[in-house]
């Protein structure tokens, strides 16, 4: 599902309402700070559920062409394409200049966005006013073109209404998701031409194949200057909830969905005393049964997700089970982002320092001895670690991590997100040793 609307803090306040948890900021920021679409997921009444947050594309600050891109990432994000489109509007804050825009988003998403669009009404009106006329008929005239459906949005409407209205619309097209026509457009003027990927579909015998269409990557112009942090770790319970801490919310779900459940990564923002810091959750890339193929796309997803690159690494790793095999399954995945990812990391582990096995006392050697416990920082203590990201931060220069994947795409600013699992009925191929993934690939083929 995808999130519309002008009111950031509206359509985040609904996000976090259908995941039931603090999952979005509602807290509007500040004009100069970066806005990103942002991406959760969670369980809710019988299903797992992804929903992007696009809290800037009634921007009137953004150009058209800008406005395609960022339209662009946010199907990315849920390729290959959302089921449901849910636009958030005010009764009293929606004017001509609004719907104009939201037919440049309508536009940019193909020629059918209407029936895969709910709309949802908040009322922020004074008790005993009412809103303009003129905008309630526009409101009216949106829900018209929407095949009305609408739903009313307060404190008293439940939950499982709401996911009703949505699965009646999902059961109505068929279970067809919105299919993105922007993507077979040529790019505007001045903007890179985008790659290619593949992408894959269940097959009948509930495995994976290769389909001939190819979901494209566009380079995406991040700037500022808030770190980006991209959290790894082997249990996606733990990393989770660290992350949750860093932005004292629960921005992610700590509970592990089932194996039938693909993951991806998902990023969240938020303040760290004060700071504005950007995480990557990845809670899929320290498995053992991910294909190199799979590796590669889900580091790729994750480099796309903090572009132009992460400014640190926090490993959150268990204290007493880190093995040589961990070790071994760490350094690949770093590698795979790039051979210098050591000099941005920080090693977390939740246990005691008492249970640090030798190969985590290794890789603390590895990325310069910097380390933390979680229960040094857990009783408040966010400076510590806060301390720990800036001393990172300054030791680079200030400068983020360039990740070159593989040579493929550009080393500056990349964006791709792939649909479905790529290639599990694929023969696995030992990623846990040590060596160059490229030369992996080689040996693959080889054999």
């Amino acid at each position: 599902m995808v999130l519309l609307g002008k009111n950031s803090s509206e359509i985040s306040r609904v996000g976090n309402f259908i995941l039931g948890r603090r999952a979005f900021d509602t807290e509007a920021p500040p004009p100069l700070a970066e806005r990103h679409n942002e991406r959760a997921r969670g369980k809710v009444e019988r299903s797992y559920i992804t929903l992007i947050n696009t809290p800037h594309l009634f921007d009137p600050g953004l150009s058209l062409d800008q406005l395609r891109v960022q339209v662009t990432e946010s199907m990315s994000l849920c390729a290959p394409g959302p089921h449901v489109l849910v636009l958030v509007l005010q009764p009293d804050d929606f004017n001509e200049e609004d719907r104009d825009r939201l037919n440049s988003i309508f536009s940019s998403l193909s020629e059918e966005p209407h029936k895969h669009t709910l709309i949802l009404t908040t009322h922020m009106l004074q008790s005993g006013s009412r809103a303009d006329p003129d905008q309630e008929n526009i409101i009216k005239q949106i829900i018209t073109e929407c095949r009305n459906r609408h739903f009313e949005f307060s404190t008293e409407r439940s939950r499982s209404a709401l996911i009703e209205v949505m699965e009646n619309m999902v059961k109505e097209n068929g279970g067809h998701h919105e299919r993105r026509g922007f993507l077979s457009a040529p790019p505007a003027a001045g903007q890179q031409q985008p790659g290619q990927l593949p992408v894959y579909r269940e097959s009948e015998g509930g495995g994976k194949e290769e389909i001939q269409t190819q979901i494209k990557y566009f380079i995406l112009p991040f700037l500022g200057s808030e770190p980006r942090i991209v959290l790894l770790g082997k249990y996606s319970s733990d990393i989770s909830r660290v992350g949750n801490f860093i932005l004292g919310r629960e921005a992610f779900d700590t509970l592990a969905p089932p194996p039938s459940v693909e993951q991806h990564s998902e990023r969240a923002r938020g303040k760290l005393i004060g700071k504005h810091v950007t995480l990557i959750n990845t809670p899929c890339l320290v498995d053992f049964q991910l294909s190199l193929v799979e590796l590669d796309q889900r580091v790729k997803e994750s480099v796309y997700l903090c572009a132009p690159g992460p400014h640190v690494f926090l490993l959150v790793l268990q204290s007493e089970n880190f093995r040589k095999e961990d070790l071994d399954r760490i350094r690949r995945v770093l590698n795979t982002y790039s051979p210098l990812s050591m000099k941005y990391s920080v090693v977390l582990p939740m246990g005691e320092a008492r249970h640090f096995t030798e190969s985590l006392r290794l890789l603390f050697k590895e990325c310069g001895d910097r380390y933390l416990s979680y229960k040094e920082i857990s009783s408040l203590k966010t400076f510590q670690l806060l301390d720990k990201i800036n001393a990172v931060v300054k030791q680079n220069g200030g400068k983020h991590l360039t990740c070159d994947i593989n040579g493929e795409l550009p080393v500056e600013l990349m964006a791709e997100k792939h649909s479905g699992s790529s290639g599990r009925d694929q023969a696995k191929t030992d990623v846990g040793k040590g060596g160059g993934l490229a030369n992996e690939k080689e040996n693959a083929k080889e054999k």
